[in-house]
């Protein structure tokens, strides 16, 4: 996907400082060497890499300097760039939420939840958990009833 700078700051509500039809093919961090790439600095301590990054324009808060490359100027240069992350790889298509209507559950199936893992345990069933976990654990040992 190419697009120019000036669609990209207006998708993360950014405003071009320099040339704004500058094609911009993905996103990447500072330190990776590649042309057409949009990168962001929002930790002062990441400055010195402005001036070998690759990258085609870079995401900056509106205080910032000017640099020798186009800049896209934003109050929050992290959400900016995560704006511009998915402005480029487009939302995936989640799982609803809930239970699936294919799943199944033993009718004397019980269980927890407690934080991390969940666990159950059907009474009926041939494999189970031959203990419940240790809080913040999962079940490690597993029986086999015949």
């Amino acid at each position: 996907m190419k697009v120019t700078l000036d669609t990209v700051a207006k998708a993360i509500d950014g405003l071009v400082v320099g040339d704004g039809t500058v094609e911009i093919t993905g996103v990447a961090g500072i330190r990776k060497k590649k042309e057409g790439d949009l990168t962001f600095l929002a930790n002062p301590k990441y400055e010195p890499y402005l001036a070998c990054t690759h990258a085609s324009a870079i995401i900056v808060a509106e205080n910032h300097r000017n640099v020798a490359k186009p800049l896209i100027q934003n109050p929050n240069p992290y959400l900016a760039f995560l704006k511009a992350v998915r402005f480029f790889q487009g939302d995936e298509e989640r799982p609803a939420q809930g239970v699936h209507a294919t799943a199944v559950v033993a009718k004397d199936a019980s269980g927890s939840w407690n934080g991390a893992f969940p666990w159950a345990r059907a009474r009926s069933s041939r494999l189970d958990a031959s203990s419940a976990p240790a809080r913040g654990s999962a079940p490690t040992r597993f029986s086999i009833r015949t």
